[in-house]
């Protein structure tokens, strides 16, 4: 998959569907449980040679929900990858907050004048429904680290979806994640 610099989330941590931040019996999904999709979800816009937007992949292991939150911001090349932290979901109203380390690219700038990883906090605070992810996103550096959050609106994308049909059950789906989360990861 080519995407512009994409910034890819995983989702890896399990959510507790009751609203509060991430269960004990989520952070321990056996690896024989079944996952089924929820969906994907998308706003990107694509050009010959870039990508820009996000897209949300969402998975659901009994009371747990997992997947991969990506950001396209420019050129192709490999998507960065970082686990959800923090992450409620209230399955009555559709509430779902997540916040997420990742490295989008390299920075130089008072706090270095060498060249190092970006330092990238994402915090999502918004609603998961059946046709559409919406609400508002903050995308924090270490150059910027109180910038305003910007509205997002992801609607269903069966192109995304098709990446989905990989694993089922959640041991399979961490098998094929996990690596890329280990090479492509936060670098901080």
């Amino acid at each position: 998959m080519t995407r512009s610099t994409l910034a890819t989330v995983a989702l890896l941590v399990a959510v507790s569907l009751q609203g509060a931040s991430q269960s004990n019996a989520c952070a321990s999904i056996a690896t024989t449980a079944p996952i089924s999709e929820i969906g994907a979800f998308s706003n990107m816009r694509y050009t010959v040679e870039h990508a820009y937007g996000e897209a949300v992949l969402v998975w659901r292991s009994g009371h747990c929900i997992l997947g991969l939150f990506e950001s396209a911001q420019g050129l192709a090349g490999d998507t960065p990858i970082g686990e959800l932290q923090d992450v409620t979901h209230n399955p009555n109203t559709g509430a779902l907050r997540f916040s997420a380390k990742l490295t989008i690219g390299i920075v130089a700038g008072p706090t270095s004048t060498t060249p190092e990883p970006s330092r990238d906090l994402l915090k999502f605070d918004g609603t998961l429904g059946p046709a559409r992810v919406i609400g508002g996103l903050i995308h924090a550096t270490q150059l910027d680290p109180t910038p305003p959050a910007r509205t997002i609106m992801l609607t269903t994308s069966a192109k995304d979806a098709d990446l989905m049909h990989v694993s089922a059950t959640y041991g399979a789906w961490r098998e094929k994640w996990q690596p890329i989360v280990k090479r492509r990861g936060p670098k901080w």
